[in-house]
């Protein structure tokens, strides 16, 4: 009876505590992109989780210029939060740039944890832009069921051509010497005498 009477005892004292578990605080790193164009810029975020103070720097090596920053405060009600801070950086050529963290976050309890994070981000060379095309000459221009005057011809800028009484619409057709040069004004035209 009496050892029924311990073991009655400690569930009740087992349910009756109010068991309270906090995370200890950290930080962590992230970026906006993993990868960028040489001359872009990107941004680097310290997550900081159940913070109620921090003295934490970031720093940026690597393929870019001037990219550190120290930030140190403290919540305004000392109690723990959650927090992001942010530093964005420009890269001034292709390669990597090192991001880093250390410093120290506390909690509310006074509980001082060092923490320290590195995250790689690749810089690479813009996509090649195709050149322009010079050649700005037709191919071939033709209008339905009508002839040109002149003949076509590639120098010629200027045609005439003579349409039936009372048209109202002409289909004009073109290609192009370039395939990389664009045009307007084909397809199905509407006239006026």
């Amino acid at each position: 009876m009496k050892k029924l009477s311990k073991i009655i005892i400690a569930i009740i004292l087992f349910f009756s505590l109010k068991i309270s578990i906090k995370a200890a605080p950290s930080a962590s790193l992230t970026v906006s992109r993993t990868t960028i164009t040489n001359g872009e810029s990107v941004t680097a975020y310290i997550n900081l989780r159940n913070a109620a103070a921090w003295e934490v720097t970031i720093t940026g090596t690597g393929n870019t210029k001037g990219c550190s920053q120290i930030f140190a405060d403290a919540t305004t009600s000392a109690k723990n939060s959650n927090k992001t801070l942010s530093i964005t950086c420009r890269s001034t050529d292709v390669g990597i740039i090192n991001f880093s963290l250390s410093g120290n976050v506390t909690d509310e309890k006074d509980s001082e944890v060092n923490v320290r994070d590195n995250i790689v981000v690749s810089v690479v060379k813009p996509a090649p832009v195709a050149p322009k095309s010079t050649n700005n000459y037709l191919k071939s221009l033709s209008i339905e069921g009508a002839s040109l005057t002149p003949k076509f011809n590639k120098s010629t800028l200027e045609y005439s051509v003579e349409l039936e009484p009372k048209t109202e619409k002409i289909k004009i057709s073109a290609q192009l010497e370039d395939s990389k040069s664009s045009l307007k004004g084909t397809g199905t035209i509407t006239v006026s005498e």
